[in-house]
């Protein structure tokens, strides 16, 4: 038996208070470029137009097509800043999501996570000057489209508040409501709303992901898995863009992949062309792409063991002592 379920710690942010040194309403310029169907995005109330300090600015809901509750926020001002945002959560502060993008720049594209599906979500975005001094907040009010009809309707939590944990739970979900292909990874909040998900059934490469134990976080923020059906690892980032892959020449990919400190992939395999499966691991040096190590546990470990079938070939998958 394997886990479905792991705690993603990274996802949540808390708000950090601000000190208002004269407000400066932003006029939000926005572009609708869509990969879904979508609303426009509008202002949010009470903003005004303010030239010097927003010189363009366009929402990409969707950009990849794979990750319907993220969204890109391409934004020129006209004096380098940086910028925090601010996902506005329905159960109160606990349910925000806040990202600061640090660096002062001109130019920014700024990835926003945390929105809820079939919901018009309220986005706050605030600049900051190269000394940090605020220059203002602006809102911008963001229709998403419902949730997929594959994930689950409702999320229930069981535990009582006192020892909830707080943050975001990674699901590498097996259910579905119709084909199993592809398996769709949602995060959902402490509130048991889902705020993140995949879903690549429009993938020419992934349209039959099969995850099997499900998908990790790398130490550099983004997901890796393996899939049975394409046979490769994957490197995929917060909007579904798949950012690297890695061929398992000779072997086919099954249940797992870890990555070790040193950044190489472990993985569990099949050797092409041997008589019994499910019995090697080999590992894969990430820059090269090659595979550096080899274990061969038909080697190492008693094949005549009892099996739960009795199924020699698969003796390592199913052992179990006599």
């Amino acid at each position: 038996m394997f886990s479905l379920i792991s705690t993603h710690k990274n996802f949540s942010m808390r708000y950090i208070t601000q000190k208002f040194i004269g407000l400066l309403a932003l006029l939000v310029f926005l572009q609708a470029c869509k990969s879904d169907d979508t609303e426009d995005p509008t202002p949010g109330p009470g903003d005004t137009f303010s030239q010097e300090q927003i010189l363009s600015q366009t929402i990409i809901q969707n950009p990849s097509g794979f990750s319907p509750l993220a969204t890109s926020l391409i934004l020129s001002t006209s004096v380098p800043a940086s910028a925090t945002i601010r996902v506005v959560g329905k159960n109160g502060p606990a349910s925000d999501v806040i990202k600061e993008f640090p660096g002062v720049r001109t130019g920014h594209n700024l990835t926003i996570l945390g929105l809820y599906g079939g919901y018009t979500n309220t986005i706050e975005l605030t600049l900051f000057d190269a000394s940090g001094n605020d220059l203002g907040t602006s809102a911008i009010n963001l229709l998403t489209a419902p949730l997929i009809s594959d994930l689950p309707g409702t999320i229930a939590i069981n535990t009582s508040k006192p020892t909830k944990k707080e943050g975001m739970t990674l699901v590498s979900y097996f259910g579905h409501n119709g084909s199993q292909s592809p398996q769709r990874p949602f995060i959902f909040d402490e509130f048991g709303d889902i705020r993140w998900y995949l879903t690549f059934s429009t993938s020419n490469e992934l349209s039959n992901l099969f995850y099997d134990n499900g998908i990790e976080r790398l130490a550099n923020g983004n997901w890796y898995f393996g899939d049975r059906s394409s046979g490769k690892i994957y490197e995929v980032n917060m909007l579904g863009e798949t950012i690297n892959t890695w061929d398992l020449t000779g072997y086919t990919f099954h249940h797992q992949v870890l990555e070790k400190p040193n950044g190489n992939f472990l993985v569990t395999v099949n050797k092409n062309g041997f008589d019994t499966v499910e019995d090697h691991i080999i590992e894969i040096d990430r820059n090269t792409n090659e595979i550096i190590n080899e274990w061969d546990f038909t080697q190492s470990l008693q094949q005549t063991r009892t099996t739960l079938t009795q199924d020699q070939r698969d003796w390592f998958h199913i052992n179990a002592v006599a």
